[in-house]
């Protein structure tokens, strides 16, 4: 008899032990739907279609009105000087050419030189090949 009456004093009465079990199997349920709903939601905006849609037609051709050209100048000799000559030669070249293309003057935009020193391969430090000097030309035009 002392069995007994030790087992029922150690457990929980069975009525909360019936609530926890319902309360756990409807915390379970929640959980699923919400994962469901936010599964759901994380498709239906990574699925949509990356397309764009136009309906109508054009009444008016539409023309451009603004060019962005971009090119790079290069110029490599043993000495800087003259390579910054031969370079400051092709650069009045390129844009007399784009000058004559139509181009004012004051929309042509030469970038600053970027001088790069080149060095034999055998021995790191002395240098082989000269410099390479090369500024990037950029214009920008409306076509009015």
């Amino acid at each position: 008899m002392s069995d007994n009456n030790n087992d029922q004093g150690r457990g929980l009465p069975g009525k909360l032990v019936v609530t926890l079990k319902a309360g756990g199997y409807l915390f379970a349920l929640a959980n699923v739907v919400c994962v469901a709903i936010l599964a759901w939601a994380y498709l239906s905006v990574k699925l949509e279609p990356k397309t764009l849609s136009v309906t109508g037609s054009a009444r008016k051709a539409i023309v451009s009105d603004l060019v962005t050209w971009s090119g790079t100048i290069t110029a490599n000799d043993d000495d800087l000087v003259k390579a910054y000559d031969t370079l400051k030669s092709e650069s009045d070249k390129v844009k007399a050419f784009v000058v004559a293309a139509g181009i004012p003057p004051a929309d042509i935009t030469l970038s600053s030189i970027t001088t790069a020193r080149h060095y034999k391969k055998e021995v790191v430090k002395a240098p082989a090949g000269g410099f390479q000097d090369s500024p990037t030309v950029i214009t920008t035009d409306k076509w009015v």
